[in-house]
């Protein structure tokens, strides 16, 4: 999509359309990888990564900033944990 708009990266089509600093369009593009549909190659829909969240922040039981503290902490866990204990 950025290359529709003579941008070379993501990161750069947000900092310009949105106006915002990169490091607020790098936060955003995480949080959109996390919270955000997905999908398989062939086009099957697939859960969030954080499906949970990604719920009650549309409920607006969490707000953006505790998503980004969980997010956090799922990340510095030691990788030998597995996603049923995260």
């Amino acid at each position: 999509m950025a290359g529709e708009y003579a941008r070379c990266s993501t990161l750069d089509l947000l900092t310009t359309l949105l106006r915002i600093a990169p490091e607020e369009a790098r936060r955003r593009g995480d949080a959109a990888q996390l919270l955000g549909a997905r999908q398989t190659v062939t086009g099957e829909p697939l859960a969030p990564i954080l499906a949970a969240s990604s719920a009650a922040l549309g409920e607006g039981s969490v707000s953006a900033a505790q998503v980004g503290v969980l997010a956090r902490c799922l990340r510095e866990l030691p990788r030998p944990t597995g996603s049923r204990d995260r």
